[in-house]
């Protein structure tokens, strides 16, 4: 599957994901890359406190932190272990530092050096230590295969000495496997085996790399093209400034048309190569830099010349409009002044029609609450005038059959207060729902959730509640208030302070919007 895709919307969202992953990781760049510098100088400081011995394996960690980062610093590490291992006369570590040392001189660009270092390992060390050969045929095989030459002797060896179970193995049999040009059986390897190969961000990023070249050698472009954006993202958090999956992907970015982001990659890929000093990699990247250069030089003139064309076409349209709006003015200036005093004359109407409506309503409730009032008040009076006649009767009638002294007991009996004091909380409750149905909700409104009233039930007020119910029909002091529903002034006024303290916006303003609920 290939193809060219010059606009960003023609890649698929894996892809156009992939990339934004990219660019929000190229802009904290420059903290990633302290970090791993933080931890290095961590790692480094501990020389001062290690002997030759320890030494040895402090300097291993370092050239494997080093390597695919700072190639001229891994050298420097990997001689610096030979040093320690010949104190100590450990000699396999000091042929491990010798392949080392041949690897990064490889990066670095000294094929001379690197093939004379591997040139003076002893014919003892590779016949005594097995990894120290394999070491040895994976430079050169992985070198030659690099260059494009066959290296098939050093590939069957390593094949066929490695640990069947290792990594390493399942690489190498890839790579022979690609040289050969059977690359159907290198994928088919390299996917069977992905889930062993990923357990890191590195094993990642050398997965979908490796991968990546396979499609590529297959004809995918498309497939390829997400797999190195996938390696460019693990290679960038690592970190690792050997972006050979950055540069690659701004190649094939540039040959589709998408020369504005193969620009951005190929100039951040090739700022981290110097720092890195992969001069391999920089020979690739001099080759394609004037291309690009030159193709994203000459899209920005293009853009130019048409920001100044585009610039010209509107500034002409801009004329002729001022010319038509000028005439178009001249024309409407005539007409203005009519319109102006007709909606003006409109506008005085709509207000005096929206006063009306407003006084209508005010007087429609104001007369339905008198209504209600009237009407409330002729039952209560009804009522206490039959309570009066019947405790009269209920006096007499105990005066007459039980005395005076069981008269006198049922005056000093608080019952009959307390069920017509119910009674009167009662009705006025009721009443009070009726005119003001929204009342509670509203009122709940203006008060923080988690101080909001809960009313006994739908058709009765708490105490707390009565309080605002008479605020709300006029009756503000505190004294009044508090005779009304026989408490202390000073329990009226802590209910007060309370609901304002908890109200939602201004508390200055709680009392006159409860004033307000219903209007």
């Amino acid at each position: 599957m290939t193809g060219c895709m010059q606009d960003k919307n023609d890649y698929p969202p894996e892809t156009r994901k992939a990339f934004e992953r990219i660019d929000s990781i190229m802009s904290v760049h420059d903290r990633i890359i302290a970090d791993k510098e933080q931890r290095l100088s961590q790692l480094r400081m501990l020389r001062k406190d290690f002997d030759d011995r320890e030494l040895v394996g402090l300097y291993t960690r370092l050239f494997d932190s080093y390597f695919s980062y700072d190639f001229d610093s891994a050298a420097h590490y990997a001689r610096l272990k030979y040093d320690a291992a010949l104190k100590v006369g450990d000699s396999h570590a000091m042929a491990q530092a010798k392949v080392n040392i041949a690897k990064t001189e490889l990066y670095l660009g000294n094929e001379i050096v690197a093939m004379d270092t591997l040139k003076s390992l002893a014919q003892t060390d590779t016949a005594r230590y097995t990894d120290i050969k394999k070491g040895y045929y994976d430079a050169i095989a992985n070198h030659q295969f690099a260059k494009g030459n066959r290296a098939d002797k050093e590939f069957e060896w390593l094949i066929h000495n490695s640990n069947p179970n290792s990594v390493g193995i399942i690489y190498n049999t890839a790579t022979y496997l690609r040289s050969l040009g059977r690359h159907r059986e290198a994928l088919d390897l390299i996917t069977a085996n992905r889930e062993r190969l990923t357990n890191n961000s590195h094993g990642k990023a050398m997965v979908d790399f490796v991968t990546a070249q396979i499609h590529l050698a297959l004809g995918d472009t498309v497939l390829a093209t997400q797999l190195l954006a996938n390696s460019s993202i693990h290679d960038l958090t690592s970190p690792v400034r050997d972006y050979t999956s950055l540069y690659q992907l701004a190649t094939i970015l540039f040959g589709n048309g998408d020369v504005d982001r193969a620009y951005r990659y190929l100039t951040f890929a090739t700022k981290d190569h110097y720092a890195a000093n992969v001069n391999n990699n920089l020979r690739t990247l001099n080759d394609m830099m004037p291309a690009i250069i030159s193709a994203h030089d000459k899209r920005n003139q293009e853009r130019t010349r048409l920001q100044t064309d585009t610039t010209i076409g509107i500034a002409i349209l801009a004329a002729t409009l001022l010319v038509v709006l000028w005439m178009l003015y001249k024309q409407l200036q005539r007409a203005s002044q009519a319109n102006r005093e007709k909606t003006q004359l409109y506008e005085n109407l709509v207000i005096a029609s929206r006063r009306l409506e407003a006084l209508n309503r005010t007087l429609t409730q104001s007369n339905n609450t008198k209504d209600a009032y009237i009407l409330q008040y002729l039952n209560l009076c009804s009522y206490y005038i039959n309570s009066l006649e019947s405790y009269r009767n209920n006096l007499r009638a105990i005066a007459r059959n039980k005395g005076v002294q069981q008269m006198l007991d049922h005056l000093n009996s608080s019952t009959l207060h307390d069920r017509e004091l119910k009674e009167f909380y009662h009705n006025f409750d009721a009443t009070f729902l009726k005119l003001f149905p929204d009342f509670v909700d509203r009122f709940n409104e203006l008060i923080e959730p988690d101080k909001r009233l809960v009313m006994p039930s739908s058709d009765t007020l708490s105490t707390e509640m009565r309080v605002f119910a008479l605020m709300r029909l006029g009756i503000t002091e505190s004294e009044r208030i508090a005779i009304f529903l026989r408490r202390s002034t000073s329990t009226i006024y802590n209910y007060r302070v309370k609901m304002r303290n908890a109200a939602i916006g201004d508390r200055d303003e709680f009392e006159e919007k409860v004033m307000k609920i219903g209007l």
